[in-house]
């Protein structure tokens, strides 16, 4: 049975164009394909519980120094955001604390991924998660990362050694958005844990300082910090990145207190227990 308005009209057009309009403002609402275990209830961020283990980190192909020697990494249990960080939720951070709001490039707030936020900024923002709601919300590490954007494989892309068209958002990605703007997150399908984005859309701030190779890193899945925040390790390629560089293993570096317009963030909470594994 079709429902009416109490004036006899079809509520349908009227939703068809506030969804509209919702896509318009960059606020279509997001596809989920897993229950979220955890919603922060400040800015109602959705978290998923990924079970720790051991993984080879590391460019298989052998073709970047940056990303060699493959080496074996033990990374306990999180919970890691299903979406990159949206303007929304980063925004409302603002709001509470002071914070001037960082540009959009008039692309639209919403459900799009916050962005022209350094890595300070990030960080600034899951410190004052951890103090409003008593949870060790963080930036992930780079081995957190790059074991939640395998989703257990061991390819160049979670879809595999390719990409299939329209599954990213990159500068060929073959999606509407590609080369020119960001997406609204939940865009394109999920990896094999449920987790957004990974690939694409933005590139995201993790907690390690930057290094040109994995000699001497940590292998419990904590962060390589060499005494200075000066220069941060950034995953996942972004809008205008070729193929290439949405890899599951490239990385690359900024420093932490610059702002782009193709870098964003997710977080995790460490500690964060739950029956449900992946």
């Amino acid at each position: 049975m079709t429902n009416k308005r109490k004036n006899g009209g079809s509520i349908f057009p009227w939703a068809a164009l506030i969804f509209l309009l919702l896509l318009a403002a960059g606020c279509a609402p997001v596809s989920r394909v897993v229950p979220a275990d955890y919603v922060d209830p400040i800015t109602m961020m959705e978290f998923v519980f990924v079970k720790g283990g051991k993984f080879e980190m590391g460019d298989r192909t052998q073709q970047t120094q940056r990303e060699l020697p493959i080496h074996t990494v033990g990374v306990p249990d999180m919970a890691v955001s299903l979406y990159e960080v949206t303007f929304s939720q980063y925004d409302s951070f603002c709001e509470e604390t002071g914070r001037e709001k960082p540009s959009d490039e008039g692309w639209g707030r919403g459900n799009r991924p916050v962005m022209n936020v350094s890595w300070h900024d990030a960080n600034a923002f899951a410190q004052w998660l951890r103090r409003e709601l008593k949870l060790n919300f963080n930036l992930p590490t780079e081995a957190q990362w790059e074991y939640f954007a395998r989703a257990g494989t061991t390819t160049r892309f979670w879809t595999g050694n390719t990409l299939p068209i329209n599954n990213a958002n990159c500068s060929e990605c073959g999606s509407e958005f590609d080369n020119r703007m960001t997406a609204p997150v939940g865009s394109f399908k999920p990896n094999p844990w449920g987790l957004y984005d990974t690939a694409g859309n933005l590139a995201e701030w993790t907690l390690d300082d930057w290094q040109p190779g994995y000699k001497d890193v940590p292998d419990d899945g904590s962060a390589w910090l060499n005494g200075s925040t000066g220069e941060k390790v950034y995953r996942g390629g972004a809008w205008d990145y070729p193929l290439k560089g949405l890899q599951s293993a490239t990385r690359d570096w900024a420093k932490s207190s610059d702002a782009y317009s193709t870098i964003g963030f997710r977080l995790v909470i460490n500690g964060f227990t739950t029956p449900q594994t992946k």
